[in-house]
């Protein structure tokens, strides 16, 4: 958990994808894998049963549940190059554009960091007006 919040797994992911790149390994053609959900208890939380619901108050405890989508770009090897977690209800689509901008390796020597990759999958999820003539749709998941 500490790793998480100070940026130390971060860190070893972009190192490793720099070695993997600087040796020519890491295929860009890029593949959006469909959106993974998890219960909020999946990471972790407090494994408590809720409170048994009255029927007045039945629609405010099913909204209290707590679902979260990850999103993921991988290489054509499914090496992740950036990930993005957003609340369950988030629309898909919305996030091609964060997920891919966020890809970023780094040179091993001068230059700048990698960002574009050669070609983009994705699932069916993420199509709208926007994406299409970005992406080749898949339409299945990956």
């Amino acid at each position: 958990m500490l790793w998480s919040a100070d940026g130390t797994w971060g860190r070893l992911l972009q190192h490793v994808q720099t070695v993997v790149d600087d040796e020519g390994d890491i295929d860009w053609d890029i593949k959006s894998t469909p959106p993974l959900c998890a219960h909020q208890h999946a990471a972790g939380a407090p494994n408590v049963p809720p409170p048994t619901p009255s029927a007045a108050s039945k629609g405010a405890a099913q909204r209290s549940v707590h679902v979260r989508k990850l999103h993921l770009a991988a290489d054509g090897k499914c090496r992740p190059l950036s990930l993005i977690i957003t609340p369950g209800q988030r629309a898909d689509c919305t996030q091609f554009d964060l997920v891919t901008n966020k890809i970023r390796v780094p040179r091993m020597g001068p230059g700048r960091p990698r960002r574009t990759p050669a070609s983009v999958a994705a699932d069916k999820a993420y199509s709208n007006r926007r994406t299409v003539p970005t992406c080749v749709s898949t339409g299945s998941g990956m």
